[in-house]
């Protein structure tokens, strides 16, 4: 939503080309508002954009999406926003395609705090969130090989076969850049 991540949008169009029934929301398009109130049409929704982590209070953590000034609204969809999106339980997928989307904190033992688990308490049946700063370019490639997956593999063998082909990319093959993907929920 802020334009810094060429490789993001880039990364939706593809996308959209897999799936072309998707509806793209991209820099000013992509505000909080449109997030919140996601029509019922879907059972995906995917997230690019840039994941901000608040070490001191992880609920103030968020997703950078655009502004609405007319609206009183700063684009940051955080951790009580995503409660008041509206019919998540008929999501079958929430890709977090940002930074430190899964990294938690324990409130009270069983209980983590992530812009993930946010989701899961909604009743999305899987979630893929991250735990460290992602490369903008390398997540692309992941993520489209996901989704080009998905339509012949279950979503846990799609997330897998997608990570293995960046291991065997000669610019992507650490661990940094394909592993900060977590799988949680529903693998079929």
């Amino acid at each position: 939503a802020d334009n810094s991540l060429p490789f993001a949008e880039k990364e939706v169009q593809e996308i959209k080309k897999i799936y072309p029934e998707a509806q793209v929301y991209v820099r000013d398009e992509a505000t909080r508002d449109k997030v919140i109130n996601i029509p019922e049409d879907y059972n995906i929704l995917h997230l690019a954009t840039h994941g901000v982590l608040d070490y001191n209070n992880f609920e103030n953590s968020y997703l950078v999406l655009a502004s609405n000034p007319e609206a009183n609204d700063d684009g940051r969809l955080k951790i009580e926003d995503i409660y008041q999106i509206h019919n998540l339980d008929l999501y079958n997928i929430v890709t977090l395609s940002a930074c430190e989307t899964a990294v938690s904190f324990e409130m009270l033992e069983g209980w983590p705090v992530t812009t993930a688990s946010a989701f899961l308490d909604l009743g999305v049946g899987t979630v893929i969130a991250s735990l460290w700063n992602v490369d903008d370019a390398a997540t692309n490639i992941l993520m489209t090989k996901f989704y080009e997956n998905l339509k012949t593999m279950n979503k846990l063998s799609a997330l897998t076969q997608a990570q293995l082909e960046l291991v065997h990319h000669p610019d992507y093959n650490h661990p940094f850049y394909w592993a900060p993907f977590l799988f949680i929920g529903d693998w079929r």
